[in-house]
C-alpha cells in the first residue's frame, strides 16, 4: 500500500442550489404526465418521476467545488497554484449583478451558482495567464477570502524565508 500523503484540505465547499432553485423542478413532472398520457399512462408517470430525479441530481452534481489547500486553488476542476493569486474581494449583493454582467472581462474564470448570492473576485498575478480573475459563488465568501489570503500569506511567507 502506498504511503503517499494526501494534502490537506484547508477549506471545502460545494456550491449547491438553494432550495428554491429546485421549485421549477415540479413542473417536469406534470408535464411529463401529460405529454404521455394520452398513449401511455405509465411511461407518463415513470418519464415524469424519471426526468425530474435526473435533472435534480444533475443539479447538485454539477454545482461549483472549492477546496483550498496549502499552495493551491481548486474551483470545479481548474486549479491555481497560491503563488498566483493577487488580490481577493467579496463582492457586494449590491454590485453583483454588474460583475456578472457589464463588468465583467471575457476571459475571466467563472464557476457561478445562480441561486447562491455569496460571489468572490479573486485577481490572478501570472502574467503568462490571459486570465485576469476568477468570478466564483460561495455560501460563506467571507471565510473562502480568509483561507485564500492565509495560503497565499503562507506561500508568500515561505519563499521570503527561502530567500533569506
Amino acid at each position: 500500500m502506498d504511503n503517499v500523503a494526501k494534502p490537506r484540505i484547508l477549506y471545502r465547499e460545494r456550491v449547491t442550489p438553494s432550495w428554491l432553485a429546485f421549485l421549477p423542478l415540479l413542473a417536469i413532472f406534470p408535464t411529463f404526465w401529460l405529454a404521455f398520457a394520452p398513449i401511455n399512462l405509465i411511461a407518463g408517470v415513470a418519464s415524469g418521476l424519471l426526468v425530474t430525479a435526473l435533472v435534480a441530481i444533475l443539479m447538485v452534481a454539477l454545482s461549483p467545488k472549492i477546496t483550498v489547500q496549502p499552495g493551491r486553488l481548486t474551483v470545479s476542476g481548474a486549479s491555481v497554484s497560491t503563488e498566483f493569486l493577487g488580490k481577493v474581494e467579496v463582492v457586494s449583493k449590491t454590485e453583483a449583478f454588474a460583475e456578472k454582467g457589464p463588468k465583467l472581462n471575457a476571459n475571466a474564470f467563472l464557476a457561478l451558482q445562480s441561486s447562491q448570492k455569496g460571489l468572490l473576485k479573486i485577481y490572478l498575478t501570472d502574467s503568462r495567464d490571459i486570465t485576469p480573475y476568477w468570478l466564483i459563488s460561495s455560501r460563506n465568501p467571507s471565510k473562502l477570502a480568509a483561507w485564500i489570503n492565509t495560503v497565499s500569506y503562507t506561500h508568500l511567507r515561505a519563499h521570503e524565508t527561502e530567500a533569506d
